[in-house]
């Protein structure tokens, strides 16, 4: 039977102490597996049965099932682009009405959370932590993430299109971008989450939009360490990045899909230039359950530049929630 509801604990914002400004985010060093939060026990209710109640404009993610791919080796980055990023492109593109979708990389994570954690045992805060088995080397990023978060803030998303733009190698497509951008035109990004098996251990959680308040975001600087999307971070060192953390608050409603397969896909809003009142941002975390079991679960994450074109990139009012 399945569960209609967890408690699972969250980590949440944690105030700096008094006089110290917001530490920086370092993507992929000992520092940031070591960073302090504030855990809290928090319900979670299983998005099962209630698929069609949730989209992207509302809630700020949409479980999609019945969605499988063909491609079958993951490891291979030339049969990525070829076969896994056209079958996403063209989910975005059908869920979103998009007219253009553009992808930023992806990132395989094969790693649990205590795999993270015993990895930067020994190390400086500043050093880049690695994670070795037989077939694969990666860096920390490529283990699950315990922390509420979305992916950008609002500035952290303007910055991530300008670093894209101004650093691709293929200068027409970032040309082509960089039209897109300066149209005025709707867009957004958003990560599409897909299991490489059966869930079983540290499912991911995600945060309702329209349940949480602006005022539950905090900004925090990012600095990057590696540049190469397979490493997880795709963007270059020193680049300009910003990102929230969120503050624990009763009314937000947390829901996770139970047992996800391969054949289905978590789209996960991480911004959204519209202010009229649709999801902006979507926190999402990893999540420790009473039921995890078997082996570390392995999924790919693929992060997306949605346009509309067309279509106003603002609109509304800055101070509409959600």
């Amino acid at each position: 039977m399945e569960p209609t509801s967890i408690i699972a604990t969250i980590n949440y914002w944690r105030p700096p102490p008094p006089g110290e400004a917001e530490q920086p985010f370092g993507v992929t060093t000992a520092g940031h597996r070591r960073r302090k939060y504030n855990p809290q026990p928090t319900k979670i209710y299983n998005l099962r049965g209630r698929e069609h109640e949730f989209d992207l404009d509302k809630n700020g993610f949409q479980f999609v099932t019945d969605c499988p791919s063909r491609e079958r080796r993951w490891d291979d980055e030339a049969r990525m682009r070829e076969h896994v990023y056209p079958e996403i492109d063209a989910l975005l593109k059908k869920v979103t009405g998009a007219t253009h979708c553009y992808s930023m990389g992806h990132v395989i994570r094969r790693f649990s959370i205590a795999d993270g954690l015993a990895a930067q045992e020994g190390k400086a805060d500043n050093e880049i932590v690695t994670l070795t088995t037989p077939a694969t080397v990666a860096n920390v990023a490529s283990a699950a993430v315990a922390n509420a978060h979305p992916d950008q803030s609002y500035n952290g998303a303007k910055y991530v299109l300008d670093n894209i733009i101004s650093t691709l190698p293929d200068r027409a497509v970032a040309a082509d971008l960089a039209a897109k951008a300066k149209g005025n035109n709707r867009w957004a990004t958003i990560n599409a989450w897909r299991p490489l098996g059966l869930v079983t251990r540290e499912p991911l959680a995600v945060c309702d939009a329209a349940s949480m308040e602006e005022s539950d975001l905090r900004a925090a600087p990012v600095q990057h360490n590696n540049p190469t999307v397979a490493d997880g971070d795709a963007n270059p060192p020193q680049c300009k990045d910003e990102k929230w953390q969120v503050a624990a608050n009763p009314q937000q409603k947390w829901y996770w899909p139970n047992a996800m397969t391969e054949r289905e896909v978590l789209l996960v809003k991480c911004f959204d230039s519209r202010r009229d009142g649709r999801a902006r941002r979507t926190p999402h975390s990893t999540i420790q359950t009473l039921g995890d079991c078997r082996p570390v679960r392995e999924r790919i994450e693929v992060r997306w530049l949605v346009f509309w074109e067309g279509v106003d990139a603002e609109g509304g009012d800055e101070g509409v929630r959600g």
